[in-house]
Protein backbone atom coordinates (compact mmCIF):
# COMPACT_ATOMS: atom_id res chain seq x y z
CA UNK A 1 0.00 0.00 0.00
CA UNK A 2 1.09 3.76 -0.48
CA UNK A 3 0.31 6.70 0.45
CA UNK A 4 0.66 9.65 -1.39
CA UNK A 5 1.60 13.55 -0.44
CA UNK A 6 1.39 16.16 -2.40
CA UNK A 7 3.41 19.79 -1.70
CA UNK A 8 5.50 17.94 -0.08
CA UNK A 9 8.54 19.78 2.63
CA UNK A 10 11.76 19.06 1.22
CA UNK A 11 15.80 19.80 1.98
CA UNK A 12 16.89 22.55 -0.13
CA UNK A 13 19.51 24.36 -1.54
CA UNK A 14 19.70 26.86 -3.47
CA UNK A 15 20.29 25.99 -7.09
CA UNK A 16 18.69 22.79 -6.78
CA UNK A 17 15.24 22.65 -7.01
CA UNK A 18 12.88 19.63 -6.49
CA UNK A 19 11.43 18.23 -9.71
CA UNK A 20 8.87 20.00 -10.81
CA UNK A 21 5.22 18.14 -9.94
CA UNK A 22 7.45 16.17 -7.28
CA UNK A 23 5.03 14.22 -4.52
CA UNK A 24 6.19 12.16 -1.55
CA UNK A 25 4.90 8.79 -1.50
CA UNK A 26 5.18 6.54 1.71
CA UNK A 27 5.49 2.63 0.90
CA UNK A 28 4.88 0.33 3.64
CA UNK A 29 8.06 -2.17 3.80
CA UNK A 30 7.34 -5.08 6.26
CA UNK A 31 7.15 -3.47 9.78
CA UNK A 32 8.66 -0.46 8.68
CA UNK A 33 7.68 2.55 5.99
CA UNK A 34 9.88 3.79 3.61
CA UNK A 35 10.03 7.00 1.37
CA UNK A 36 9.25 7.53 -2.59
CA UNK A 37 9.29 10.78 -4.56
CA UNK A 38 7.33 10.95 -8.04
CA UNK A 39 7.95 13.24 -10.53
CA UNK A 40 5.70 13.17 -13.56
CA UNK A 41 7.29 13.47 -16.87
CA UNK A 42 6.62 17.46 -18.78
CA UNK A 43 3.36 17.14 -20.45
CA UNK A 44 3.21 16.23 -23.91
CA UNK A 45 7.03 14.71 -23.69
CA UNK A 46 6.97 11.77 -21.94
CA UNK A 47 9.17 9.31 -23.23
CA UNK A 48 8.95 6.87 -20.71
CA UNK A 49 10.25 6.43 -16.46
CA UNK A 50 13.46 5.90 -14.90
CA UNK A 51 13.72 4.91 -11.05
CA UNK A 52 16.88 6.32 -9.63
CA UNK A 53 17.93 4.96 -6.70
CA UNK A 54 21.04 6.25 -4.72
CA UNK A 55 24.11 4.93 -2.52
CA UNK A 56 25.04 4.29 1.10
CA UNK A 57 24.44 7.53 3.23
CA UNK A 58 22.58 9.13 0.76
CA UNK A 59 18.63 10.67 0.24
CA UNK A 60 16.60 11.73 -2.29
CA UNK A 61 16.65 15.71 -2.20
CA UNK A 62 20.71 15.00 -2.83
CA UNK A 63 19.37 13.91 -6.64
CA UNK A 64 17.10 16.74 -7.33
CA UNK A 65 19.10 17.96 -9.84
CA UNK A 66 19.73 14.70 -11.34
CA UNK A 67 15.56 13.85 -11.06
CA UNK A 68 15.09 17.38 -13.33
CA UNK A 69 17.71 16.30 -16.09
CA UNK A 70 15.59 13.01 -16.00
CA UNK A 71 12.55 15.49 -16.72
CA UNK A 72 14.33 17.69 -19.55
CA UNK A 73 14.89 14.59 -21.47
CA UNK A 74 11.41 13.43 -21.06
CA UNK A 75 10.95 11.22 -17.99
CA UNK A 76 8.93 10.77 -15.08
CA UNK A 77 11.41 9.73 -12.30
CA UNK A 78 10.86 7.67 -9.28
CA UNK A 79 13.70 8.19 -6.27
CA UNK A 80 13.66 6.20 -2.98
CA UNK A 81 15.29 6.50 0.31
CA UNK A 82 16.67 3.20 1.00
CA UNK A 83 15.31 1.24 4.02
CA UNK A 84 17.11 2.60 6.80
CA UNK A 85 18.75 6.00 5.90
CA UNK A 86 17.15 9.12 4.33
CA UNK A 87 13.57 9.69 5.40
CA UNK A 88 12.63 6.14 5.72
CA UNK A 89 12.20 4.53 8.89
CA UNK A 90 15.19 3.28 10.86
CA UNK A 91 15.92 -0.51 11.36
CA UNK A 92 17.60 0.19 14.70
CA UNK A 93 17.31 2.01 17.62
CA UNK A 94 20.41 4.40 16.60
CA UNK A 95 19.91 6.65 13.53
CA UNK A 96 22.75 7.43 13.07
CA UNK A 97 24.61 4.39 12.09
CA UNK A 98 24.09 2.49 8.77
CA UNK A 99 22.23 -1.23 9.80
CA UNK A 100 20.24 -3.81 6.90
CA UNK A 101 20.72 -7.61 8.54
CA UNK A 102 20.13 -8.30 4.49
CA UNK A 103 19.59 -6.36 1.11
CA UNK A 104 16.50 -8.85 0.80
CA UNK A 105 15.20 -5.92 3.02
CA UNK A 106 16.78 -3.27 0.03
CA UNK A 107 15.58 -5.17 -2.75
CA UNK A 108 11.72 -5.57 -1.32
CA UNK A 109 11.86 -2.16 -1.11
CA UNK A 110 12.97 -1.39 -4.63
CA UNK A 111 10.09 -3.94 -5.86
CA UNK A 112 7.83 -1.55 -4.29
CA UNK A 113 8.95 1.52 -5.54
CA UNK A 114 9.17 0.32 -9.16
CA UNK A 115 5.45 -1.21 -8.83
CA UNK A 116 4.47 1.84 -7.80
CA UNK A 117 6.70 3.83 -10.43
CA UNK A 118 4.58 1.89 -13.04
CA UNK A 119 1.11 2.51 -11.50
CA UNK A 120 2.26 6.20 -11.82
CA UNK A 121 3.75 6.58 -15.37
CA UNK A 122 3.72 4.95 -18.77
CA UNK A 123 6.90 2.87 -19.85
CA UNK A 124 9.58 1.96 -21.40
CA UNK A 125 10.94 2.13 -17.20
CA UNK A 126 14.75 2.16 -16.60
CA UNK A 127 16.32 1.73 -13.65
CA UNK A 128 19.41 4.31 -13.44
CA UNK A 129 21.44 3.50 -9.58
CA UNK A 130 24.40 4.31 -7.99
CA UNK A 131 27.09 3.17 -5.30
CA UNK A 132 25.23 0.87 -3.11
CA UNK A 133 22.12 1.18 -5.18
CA UNK A 134 23.60 -0.22 -8.03
CA UNK A 135 24.64 -3.73 -5.89
CA UNK A 136 20.99 -3.41 -4.88
CA UNK A 137 19.72 -2.89 -8.11
CA UNK A 138 22.07 -6.32 -9.92
CA UNK A 139 20.55 -8.39 -6.73
CA UNK A 140 16.69 -7.03 -7.53
CA UNK A 141 17.48 -8.13 -11.46
CA UNK A 142 19.17 -11.28 -10.70
CA UNK A 143 16.04 -12.28 -8.49
CA UNK A 144 13.81 -10.90 -11.81
CA UNK A 145 11.94 -8.72 -8.80
CA UNK A 146 12.00 -5.56 -11.05
CA UNK A 147 12.27 -5.96 -14.89
CA UNK A 148 13.04 -2.50 -16.27
CA UNK A 149 14.01 -2.38 -20.25
CA UNK A 150 17.38 -1.57 -19.23
CA UNK A 151 19.80 -0.42 -16.13
CA UNK A 152 22.69 1.92 -15.59
CA UNK A 153 24.64 1.53 -12.64
CA UNK A 154 27.37 4.24 -11.92
CA UNK A 155 30.11 3.55 -9.93
CA UNK A 156 27.94 0.35 -8.50
CA UNK A 157 29.62 -0.94 -4.83
CA UNK A 158 30.54 -4.46 -6.58
CA UNK A 159 32.82 -5.12 -3.88
CA UNK A 160 34.40 -3.37 -1.15
CA UNK A 161 38.33 -2.41 -0.84
CA UNK A 162 38.65 -4.83 2.76
CA UNK A 163 41.30 -7.60 3.41
CA UNK A 164 40.65 -10.71 4.28
CA UNK A 165 41.56 -9.93 7.59
CA UNK A 166 38.32 -7.58 7.82
CA UNK A 167 36.10 -9.43 6.64
CA UNK A 168 37.53 -12.60 9.31
CA UNK A 169 36.90 -9.10 12.08
CA UNK A 170 33.45 -8.65 10.27
CA UNK A 171 32.18 -12.22 10.53
CA UNK A 172 33.59 -13.12 13.95
CA UNK A 173 31.74 -9.86 15.15
CA UNK A 174 28.41 -11.21 13.83
CA UNK A 175 28.99 -14.49 15.19
CA UNK A 176 29.32 -12.89 18.90
CA UNK A 177 26.26 -11.00 18.71
CA UNK A 178 27.80 -7.61 17.95
CA UNK A 179 26.46 -6.79 14.18
CA UNK A 180 24.46 -3.48 15.43
CA UNK A 181 27.52 -2.14 16.72
CA UNK A 182 29.51 0.31 14.10
CA UNK A 183 32.28 -1.45 11.98
CA UNK A 184 35.01 1.47 10.59
CA UNK A 185 35.35 4.74 11.54
CA UNK A 186 33.69 7.48 10.93
CA UNK A 187 34.47 9.43 7.07
CA UNK A 188 36.85 12.28 7.81
CA UNK A 189 36.28 14.04 4.80
CA UNK A 190 35.00 17.65 6.31
CA UNK A 191 36.53 19.44 3.27
CA UNK A 192 35.91 20.09 -0.08
CA UNK A 193 40.00 19.76 -0.73
CA UNK A 194 39.85 16.37 0.83
CA UNK A 195 36.39 14.96 -0.46
CA UNK A 196 36.84 11.59 -2.73
CA UNK A 197 33.29 11.65 -3.85
CA UNK A 198 33.42 14.95 -6.30
CA UNK A 199 35.48 17.46 -7.95
CA UNK A 200 32.98 20.16 -8.07
CA UNK A 201 32.21 22.40 -5.59
CA UNK A 202 28.86 23.41 -5.92
CA UNK A 203 27.37 20.02 -5.54
CA UNK A 204 29.67 19.46 -2.78
CA UNK A 205 28.59 22.55 -0.75
CA UNK A 206 24.85 21.50 -1.75
CA UNK A 207 24.68 18.29 -0.41
CA UNK A 208 26.73 19.63 3.06
CA UNK A 209 24.00 22.74 3.12
CA UNK A 210 20.98 19.84 2.99
CA UNK A 211 22.75 17.87 5.58
CA UNK A 212 22.95 20.97 7.84
CA UNK A 213 19.44 21.00 7.58
CA UNK A 214 18.55 17.12 8.58
CA UNK A 215 21.51 15.64 10.83
CA UNK A 216 20.06 12.56 11.31
CA UNK A 217 19.98 11.78 7.56
CA UNK A 218 23.50 11.60 7.76
CA UNK A 219 25.04 8.01 8.84
CA UNK A 220 27.99 8.06 10.66
CA UNK A 221 29.56 4.28 10.06
CA UNK A 222 28.08 1.08 8.47
CA UNK A 223 27.71 -1.32 11.16
CA UNK A 224 28.55 -5.04 11.53
CA UNK A 225 25.41 -6.24 10.13
CA UNK A 226 25.62 -3.85 7.22
CA UNK A 227 29.10 -5.15 6.33
CA UNK A 228 27.95 -8.83 6.50
CA UNK A 229 24.89 -8.17 4.28
CA UNK A 230 27.73 -6.69 1.54
CA UNK A 231 29.34 -9.51 2.09
CA UNK A 232 26.47 -12.04 1.85
CA UNK A 233 25.85 -10.21 -1.45
CA UNK A 234 29.37 -11.07 -2.65
CA UNK A 235 28.85 -14.81 -1.73
CA UNK A 236 25.54 -15.65 -3.53
CA UNK A 237 26.95 -13.70 -6.74
CA UNK A 238 30.27 -16.29 -6.65
CA UNK A 239 28.17 -19.33 -6.89
CA UNK A 240 28.61 -20.42 -10.71
CA UNK A 241 24.63 -20.19 -11.62
CA UNK A 242 24.21 -17.11 -9.88
CA UNK A 243 22.98 -14.88 -12.88
CA UNK A 244 21.88 -17.52 -15.25
CA UNK A 245 18.49 -16.07 -14.80
CA UNK A 246 19.59 -12.17 -15.14
CA UNK A 247 18.21 -11.17 -18.80
CA UNK A 248 17.90 -7.46 -18.82
CA UNK A 249 21.22 -5.55 -20.24
CA UNK A 250 22.89 -3.77 -18.29
CA UNK A 251 26.01 -1.44 -18.36
CA UNK A 252 27.93 -0.40 -15.50
CA UNK A 253 30.04 3.05 -15.61
CA UNK A 254 33.11 2.74 -13.15
CA UNK A 255 34.38 5.92 -11.91
CA UNK A 256 37.72 6.55 -13.10
CA UNK A 257 39.37 8.30 -9.98
CA UNK A 258 37.83 5.57 -7.60
CA UNK A 259 38.68 5.02 -4.18
CA UNK A 260 36.11 3.64 -2.10
CA UNK A 261 34.62 0.77 -4.03
CA UNK A 262 36.33 -2.08 -6.16
CA UNK A 263 35.98 -1.06 -9.59
CA UNK A 264 38.28 -4.81 -9.73
CA UNK A 265 34.89 -6.16 -9.23
CA UNK A 266 32.88 -4.55 -10.88
CA UNK A 267 35.39 -5.61 -14.50
CA UNK A 268 34.84 -8.91 -12.80
CA UNK A 269 31.04 -9.13 -12.77
CA UNK A 270 31.14 -7.60 -15.95
CA UNK A 271 33.12 -10.22 -17.18
CA UNK A 272 30.36 -13.10 -15.49
CA UNK A 273 27.88 -11.51 -17.27
CA UNK A 274 29.20 -11.61 -20.88
CA UNK A 275 26.65 -10.43 -23.01
CA UNK A 276 24.57 -8.61 -20.93
CA UNK A 277 26.92 -6.43 -19.84
CA UNK A 278 29.25 -3.79 -20.92
CA UNK A 279 31.25 -1.87 -18.96
CA UNK A 280 32.52 2.04 -19.48
CA UNK A 281 35.14 4.24 -17.59
CA UNK A 282 34.30 7.97 -17.00
CA UNK A 283 37.95 9.02 -17.36
CA UNK A 284 38.98 10.90 -13.60
CA UNK A 285 35.32 10.77 -11.83
CA UNK A 286 35.51 10.49 -8.31
CA UNK A 287 33.09 8.42 -6.81
CA UNK A 288 29.87 10.00 -7.08
CA UNK A 289 29.94 10.61 -10.86
CA UNK A 290 26.33 12.17 -10.69
CA UNK A 291 27.93 15.06 -8.59
CA UNK A 292 31.09 15.18 -10.35
CA UNK A 293 31.59 18.41 -12.87
CA UNK A 294 29.74 18.56 -15.71
CA UNK A 295 32.38 17.44 -18.23
CA UNK A 296 31.94 14.26 -16.64
CA UNK A 297 29.15 13.86 -15.24
CA UNK A 298 27.93 14.95 -19.37
CA UNK A 299 30.08 11.72 -20.39
CA UNK A 300 27.60 9.41 -17.98
CA UNK A 301 24.71 11.44 -19.44
CA UNK A 302 26.24 9.84 -23.33
CA UNK A 303 26.47 6.61 -21.92
CA UNK A 304 22.55 7.16 -21.03
CA UNK A 305 21.45 8.70 -24.20
CA UNK A 306 23.57 5.53 -25.96
CA UNK A 307 21.32 2.84 -24.40
CA UNK A 308 18.03 5.10 -24.62
CA UNK A 309 19.14 5.00 -28.47
CA UNK A 310 19.89 1.17 -28.38
CA UNK A 311 17.01 0.26 -27.06
CA UNK A 312 14.78 2.77 -28.99
CA UNK A 313 13.63 4.32 -25.74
Amino acid sequence: MAESQTAPEFLSAEGFPPPDGAETIWLKNGAHEVRMVFAPAPSGAARGAVLLCTGYNEYIEKYFETARDFQARGFAVGLLDWPGQGASDRLIESPRLGYIRTFDTAVAAQKLAFETLKSKAGGPYIAVAHSMGGAITLEALRQNAIDPIFALLCAPMLGLKVGPMEVAAARIARTLGFSKLPLGAESKNTTFETNIFTHDERRWKMNREMQAQKPDYLLKSPTVAWVNAALDLYERWRKPAAFRNLSVPLRIASAGGESLVSNEAQHKIAERLGDKADIVTIPNARHEIWMEADQMRNLLWKEFDEMCAAHGV
